[in-house]
């Protein structure tokens, strides 16, 4: 095994360009893959968020006084199912909004509490309520728009499936695309080592043995690949993640799990492996006839 890991690694060297087109190929599959994973886990860490916080928010219009206010507060109280019904006046949500954006002087400046209009939110332990409240709070003449945390949750879940159709499509056709790049690239180095090969068959070589090392080094492009896939991707999330806390505040996206990452890793490994054997295996068969 080590000597014949060592010819295989002589044989990547003796052409470099080659085996580095099929390293990049593989590499540029596998960040692209990880990456389209690490979004959709986001997504669905972002929509059980809102799923497992169900409630209803109600904006007031500014002509809303104090006592239709309570009447419809008291009311929306008294119906089943309901937790909690938290009054925010455009005072409190001004200085919500100066607390979540305290780093950026400028969104501070253009906001004030004119601009911010009061609500009504509506918790629920039981989000089957909700739906209800939530057109009753649509029929008042003191509420100027609903925002129903459901809507969220359906519109993140679309967006998830969007993602997943377009990753599970581009990420396939580059499966393909790596598949063909490891069969070419071990194709031509069983053409420029024909004399070599027949010099080994000549002396008594098996088959495998002829075949081994061409697998080996497929083999270890699909490994190179999907670490350095991986790593890249890991180093992209790490340099997005001020950015990411920042635009989804107080939800918590990040950080990933450690056994995530680590999960991911080596279905990226075990992937790249099945891509090199299988690709050079059908090189060697096709080209060592």
């Amino acid at each position: 095994m080590k000597r014949q890991l060592k010819v295989t690694s002589k044989h990547i060297l003796r052409s470099p360009f080659q085996s580095l087109a099929a390293i990049l190929v593989l590499t540029l599959t596998f960040f692209l893959s990880s990456s389209f994973i690490m979004i959709l886990a986001g997504s669905y860490s972002v929509a059980q968020y809102f799923a497992t916080r169900p409630q209803v928010i109600a904006f007031l219009k500014d002509s809303a006084d104090e006592t239709k206010i309570n009447e419809l507060k008291a009311g929306i109280q008294k119906l089943s199912g309901i937790s909690a019904v938290v009054f925010t006046s455009k005072d409190e949500a001004l200085t919500k909004y100066r607390k979540q954006n305290e780093n950026d002087p400028l969104l501070l400046e253009m906001v004030t509490s004119d601009i911010l209009p009061a609500s009504l939110e509506v918790r629920s332990a039981d989000p089957g309520v909700l739906p209800q409240v939530a057109e009753i709070l649509k029929t008042q003449d003191i509420v100027e728009e609903v925002s129903f945390h459901k809507d969220i949750v359906d519109n993140l879940n679309k967006w998830s499936r969007a993602i997943k159709l377009a990753g599970i499509g581009l990420v396939s056709s580059l499966i393909i695309s790596s598949l063909c790049m490891v069969f070419i690239v071990i194709g031509m180095k069983i053409a420029n080592r024909k004399a070599e090969i027949e010099i080994v068959r000549l002396l008594g070589g098996s088959g495998w043995q002829v075949v081994s090392s061409f697998v080996y080094e497929g083999v270890i492009y699909g490994i190179i690949g999907g670490i350095t896939g991986w790593l890249l991707s890991w180093l992209t999330l790490l340099y997005a993640t001020p950015a990411i806390l920042n635009f989804f505040g107080s939800i918590p996206v990040l950080p990933a799990p450690a056994w995530f990452l680590l999960t991911l890793l080596g279905g990226q490994i075990l992937t790249g492996i099945f891509i090199g054997f299988f690709a050079s295996l059908l090189a060697a068969k096709r080209f060592l006839r």
